[in-house]
Protein backbone atom coordinates (compact mmCIF):
# COMPACT_ATOMS: atom_id res chain seq x y z
CA UNK A 1 0.00 0.00 0.00
CA UNK A 2 2.70 2.48 0.94
CA UNK A 3 4.64 1.80 -2.25
CA UNK A 4 1.63 2.64 -4.40
CA UNK A 5 1.13 5.96 -2.66
CA UNK A 6 -2.01 4.90 -0.82
CA UNK A 7 -2.57 5.92 2.76
CA UNK A 8 -1.96 3.21 5.34
CA UNK A 9 -5.00 2.85 7.63
CA UNK A 10 -4.28 3.72 11.23
CA UNK A 11 -5.36 1.09 13.72
CA UNK A 12 -5.33 2.97 17.00
CA UNK A 13 -7.25 0.31 18.91
CA UNK A 14 -4.94 -2.46 17.76
CA UNK A 15 -1.86 -0.44 18.60
CA UNK A 16 -3.25 0.43 22.04
CA UNK A 17 -4.01 -3.24 22.80
CA UNK A 18 -0.55 -4.24 21.64
CA UNK A 19 1.09 -1.69 23.94
CA UNK A 20 -1.08 -2.80 26.88
CA UNK A 21 -0.27 -6.46 26.22
CA UNK A 22 3.43 -5.69 25.95
CA UNK A 23 3.39 -3.76 29.24
CA UNK A 24 1.43 -6.58 30.93
CA UNK A 25 3.83 -9.19 29.56
CA UNK A 26 6.78 -7.17 30.83
CA UNK A 27 5.21 -6.90 34.30
CA UNK A 28 4.39 -10.62 34.29
CA UNK A 29 7.98 -11.52 33.36
CA UNK A 30 9.47 -9.23 36.00
CA UNK A 31 7.04 -10.45 38.67
CA UNK A 32 7.67 -14.10 37.81
CA UNK A 33 11.43 -13.57 38.04
CA UNK A 34 11.05 -11.76 41.37
CA UNK A 35 8.85 -14.61 42.62
CA UNK A 36 11.44 -17.16 41.57
CA UNK A 37 14.11 -15.26 43.53
CA UNK A 38 11.74 -14.61 46.48
CA UNK A 39 12.36 -10.86 46.30
CA UNK A 40 9.01 -9.06 45.99
CA UNK A 41 5.69 -10.51 47.02
CA UNK A 42 3.75 -7.53 45.63
CA UNK A 43 5.19 -7.88 42.15
CA UNK A 44 4.61 -11.63 42.37
CA UNK A 45 0.93 -11.05 43.18
CA UNK A 46 0.65 -8.54 40.34
CA UNK A 47 2.17 -11.01 37.88
CA UNK A 48 -0.09 -13.83 39.07
CA UNK A 49 -3.26 -11.75 38.77
CA UNK A 50 -2.31 -10.24 35.40
CA UNK A 51 -1.60 -13.66 33.94
CA UNK A 52 -5.16 -14.75 34.85
CA UNK A 53 -6.78 -11.97 32.82
CA UNK A 54 -7.34 -13.32 29.29
CA UNK A 55 -7.64 -9.98 27.49
CA UNK A 56 -4.53 -8.50 29.04
CA UNK A 57 -2.15 -11.42 29.01
CA UNK A 58 -0.98 -12.45 25.55
CA UNK A 59 -0.63 -16.07 26.71
CA UNK A 60 -4.20 -16.54 27.86
CA UNK A 61 -4.25 -20.32 27.36
CA UNK A 62 -1.24 -20.93 29.62
CA UNK A 63 -1.61 -17.79 31.70
CA UNK A 64 -4.76 -18.80 33.54
CA UNK A 65 -3.54 -22.14 34.98
CA UNK A 66 -0.10 -20.78 35.84
CA UNK A 67 -1.63 -17.64 37.35
CA UNK A 68 -3.98 -19.69 39.53
CA UNK A 69 -1.11 -21.94 40.56
CA UNK A 70 0.97 -18.86 41.49
CA UNK A 71 -1.88 -17.42 43.54
CA UNK A 72 -2.28 -20.71 45.42
CA UNK A 73 1.46 -20.75 46.13
CA UNK A 74 1.54 -17.11 47.24
CA UNK A 75 -1.30 -17.72 49.69
CA UNK A 76 0.70 -20.47 51.40
CA UNK A 77 2.10 -19.19 54.73
CA UNK A 78 5.34 -21.14 54.44
CA UNK A 79 6.12 -19.71 51.01
CA UNK A 80 5.01 -16.19 52.00
CA UNK A 81 7.43 -16.24 54.94
CA UNK A 82 10.34 -17.16 52.65
CA UNK A 83 10.33 -13.80 50.89
CA UNK A 84 13.09 -11.37 51.87
CA UNK A 85 12.74 -9.64 55.26
CA UNK A 86 12.73 -6.22 53.57
CA UNK A 87 9.30 -7.11 52.22
CA UNK A 88 7.95 -8.22 55.61
CA UNK A 89 5.30 -5.49 55.62
CA UNK A 90 4.07 -6.58 52.20
CA UNK A 91 3.91 -10.20 53.36
CA UNK A 92 1.92 -9.19 56.43
CA UNK A 93 -0.56 -7.22 54.35
CA UNK A 94 -1.49 -10.37 52.39
CA UNK A 95 -1.93 -12.54 55.48
CA UNK A 96 -5.69 -11.91 55.63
Amino acid sequence: MAFRGERIPEDVVGLTMTVIQFAALLMICIGAARMGHLKSIRQSWLAAVLSCIPGVSPFFILGIPFGIWSIVLLRNDRIRNEFLPSNATAAESFSE
